[in-house]
């Protein structure tokens, strides 16, 4: 798998590559004792989760987000349009 880490507004974003396999909520308990939900009601529980393996990790090139244009309102809506 791949992510990529951004953060609207700042240049630098960071790319992590690895590996994810998916894992049941039993499993979620024994590798973390009290796991966080943000926002929970009352109904909450764990379907499942992921697991990541970090391969590697490193920082994309600032210039090709200020190319891309990315953040720009009207260059999002164009591409919206597109669809």
């Amino acid at each position: 798998m791949g992510l990529l880490f951004m953060i609207p507004g700042i240049d630098k974003t960071v790319r992590v590559n690895g590996y994810m396999k998916e894992i049941s909520p039993e499993a979620i308990e024994k590798i973390v004792s009290q796991p966080e939900v943000f926002n929970p009601d009352k109904k909450v529980n764990f379907a499942f989760g992921l697991l990541v393996t970090i391969n590697e990790s490193y920082l994309h090139c600032p210039r090709s987000l200020k190319f891309a244009d990315i953040w720009n309102e009207e260059s999002i809506l164009k591409n919206k349009a597109l669809l």
